[in-house]
């Protein structure tokens, strides 16, 4: 083989390489996210996540001030505040997700391996 091909195959190699890294970076990043939107409340842990947080207002536009809610190991678990509860999931998602779009954003601009490793 000539140089340009061995240079092309190193090329390659080097894309696949940043690809497969970049990957791995956007799985943890997921994880990390998924993890912190988790939250404990009242003995319970609940995925925090746009569905509770829209259930849980048009609870206290009904009119309830506390109810039984599933968490997300399908146990029901009394919150005895709505009101709070909501202001903690929001909290949560709004403080989760923009940290996740700024890490999100700053992978993005990665061009190449060493830069995130920092090599």
């Amino acid at each position: 083989m000539d140089e340009k091909s061995n240079q092309a195959i190193a090329n390659a190699f080097e894309y696949a390489k940043y690809k497969r890294v970049i990957f791995n970076q956007r799985d943890l990043l997921k994880s990390r996210v998924d993890a912190k939107l988790t939250l404990g409340y009242s003995g319970g842990l609940f995925k925090v996540e746009p569905a509770l947080i829209q259930y849980v207002i048009m609870l206290i536009n009904l009119g309830h001030q506390e109810t039984a809610i599933l968490d997300k190991n399908e146990l029901p678990i009394m919150i005895d505040n709505l009101e709070k509860f909501k202001e903690e999931l929001l909290n949560r998602y709004l403080k989760v997700v923009n940290q996740y779009y700024l890490e999100y954003e700053n992978l993005k601009k990665v061009r190449g391996s060493k830069e995130i490793f920092g090599d």
